[in-house]
């Protein structure tokens, strides 16, 4: 078959990725993992793959259905999002309207609730996958539906909903993927040091649950280390060499991690990474052989300030902990990058502060931060609903907090977004703080990169 892997287009840099949603918070885009993932396995089944993505090349709506009536697939794989529903939905409509004998299927991090009534709703949409790295939608294509497991789709005029987690063995022998259809210079990551840059999973889904994120609910599976470094190796005959690893948890299983580094140091890979991880994960030993294998950015999911509130979420872990990791890292020379929640149900002015200075305390290299979303498929999510905070149907949020998902219990819309606005404020625009950034660059690219992150930082806040 022929099968075209999209991100539709949008009137702003939506980042839909890993079922999670939001626009760019300044003017980043990285690699949509879902379809990197996807490609994978597409392959596997000797079908002839296209990627197009239209927010990064810039393409409009109509630009879009054009190039792709060009192609004219006989699937579109494609992503769609919390933060940009309204504006998909449609361009999906004018696009089943225009090839009406292409199956379109979609993923996205609002369809783990009620996805019957999105296909009943919408039959432009022929089919929904909840799990990209299975053999799912390669068995839905053929026809054998006897053997998707993960899926929504129809089926003789029924709806049928099939929701089961990926079991381990689903990235046993995973093959690699089609990086190749994704090397792009339009996509921009803040902490990269070299471009073009690359996405990859090492593992899938995340073995914690805390109780705003979906990760801890879609299964947790690992690829062997051997598996991993085919993707490096390729990447590397492909001249790249700047890689964000976007685990949500880098680091687990230990032992195959400890494999992988030791196999990039020992076979010289000489790459540069990032990624995301725990701070009761990764301990000092961890840390050095990371740094000696290429990490110079570590994402840390800090939250809060206040202990009450990472009791609350299930985090897991102490600020006295957090501090610690991040003051490891500083010692070893890896950067850090935490990020911060602004507005859960139990937040009040107070909380937020401390979590604002908190932020400052750790003296991280950048700090992300994010208003609460109650996203399908998490404990928030019921939790707001039953605290009336929002609605059943409310499903179209933002986490980077262009506009306010919900009040608290302490604080209305206004107050969340001003508290969100002044965390960025004190702790981006410190003099001393630009000063450190401005010393810290190492190429004229990487300059180029910060100013033009600064910049729209600055314009949104």
């Amino acid at each position: 078959m022929r099968i075209l892997l999209l991100n539709p287009p949008g009137k702003k840099i939506y980042v839909r990725n890993y079922y999670c949603s939001s626009t760019s918070k300044a003017s980043y885009l990285f690699h949509p993992i879902d379809l990197v993932m996807l490609s994978a396995r597409l392959s596997e089944g000797g079908n002839t793959l296209f990627f197009r993505d239209a927010i990064a090349d810039h393409l409009s709506p109509e630009k879009s259905l054009n190039e792709i009536a060009r192609l004219n697939p006989d699937a579109v794989v494609a992503l769609t999002g919390c933060v940009s529903w309204n504006e998909d939905i449609v361009f999906f409509n004018s696009l089943k309207k225009r090839l009406p004998e292409t199956t379109i299927i979609v993923g996205g991090d609002l369809f783990f609730d009620n996805p019957e009534s999105f296909l009943k709703e919408h039959p432009s949409l022929s089919a929904i996958y909840f799990d990209f790295i299975s053999q799912d939608v390669n068995h839905y294509l053929a026809g054998d539906f006897e053997h998707v497991r993960n899926m929504a789709f129809r089926q003789n005029d029924t709806v049928i909903v099939r929701k089961n987690k990926p079991e381990p063995k689903d990235l046993n022998d995973f093959p690699v993927p089609r990086q190749d259809l994704f090397i792009s210079k339009n996509y921009r990551f803040p902490f990269a040091k070299r471009h073009p840059f690359a996405t990859i999973l090492t593992s899938y889904g995340c073995p914690y649950d805390c109780l705003f994120c979906v990760g801890g609910n879609i299964g947790f599976a690992s690829r062997d280390s051997e598996n991993v470094l085919k993707e490096i190796m390729m990447l590397k005959e492909l001249g790249v060499s700047e890689i964000f690893f976007e685990d949500f948890t880098f680091g687990i299983p230990r032992k195959n991690i400890v494999k992988l580094l030791d196999a990039i140091i020992q076979n010289r890979m000489l790459i540069s990474w990032t990624c995301f991880s725990r701070v009761d994960v990764l301990d000092r030993d961890m840390l050095c052989k990371m740094k000696e294998a290429g990490c110079h950015t570590i994402i840390f999911g800090v939250e809060s300030g206040d202990e009450r509130i990472l009791k609350l979420y299930n985090k897991k872990y102490t600020k006295d902990q957090v501090t610690a990791a991040f003051k490891h890292c500083k010692e070893i020379g890896i950067r850090t990058a935490g990020t911060f929640i602004i507005g859960l149900p139990e937040e009040t002015e107070e909380s937020c502060l401390a979590t604002i200075r908190f932020a400052k305390e750790l003296d991280c290299d950048f700090a992300s931060f994010n208003v609460a979303v109650p996203r399908s498929g998490t404990a928030l999510r019921e939790k707001s609903i039953e605290k009336k905070l929002i609605k059943d149907e409310d499903i179209q949020f933002d986490h980077s907090g262009d506009e306010i998902a919900m009040a608290t219990n302490h604080l209305n819309k206004e107050e969340v977004l001003r508290l969100k606005r002044l965390a960025v404020r004190e702790f981006y625009f410190r003099p001393g703080y630009i000063l450190r950034r401005i010393r810290n660059l190492s190429s004229f690219w990487e300059l180029r990169q910060h100013v033009s992150e600064s910049w729209s930082l600055f314009r949104k806040n």
